[in-house]
């Protein structure tokens, strides 16, 4: 079983304010299959606040096109060794 106990906000790995969890359900087997987080009030805040501050003055949306396109080539290098845990993961 996977156990999360973080949630990923303005680009870090955050403890969240509850500690109150959410049981995730394999819909095919109905067994839980992990736990995360159940994000409070003041964790979505901070998720939101984080958002559309990258979003309005973030420096992605003013990066050349050739320079997103190398970043996004670095993050599909880091997820390729991952494909078969992602794939197991998505279809649990």
């Amino acid at each position: 079983m996977t156990v999360r106990d973080t949630l990923f906000i303005d680009g870090e790995w955050r403890s969240p304010h509850s500690r109150v969890t959410i049981d995730v359900v394999s819909p095919s087997t109905e067994k839980v299959i992990g736990t995360v987080p159940d994000a409070d009030d003041a964790d979505v805040d901070s998720a939101v606040s984080a958002a559309s501050a990258a979003f309005g003055g973030g420096t992605w949306r003013g990066l050349p096109i050739s320079e997103r396109a190398r970043i996004l080539e670095l993050a599909l290098q880091a997820l390729e060794p991952k494909v078969a845990d992602i794939a197991d993961l998505v279809t649990a």
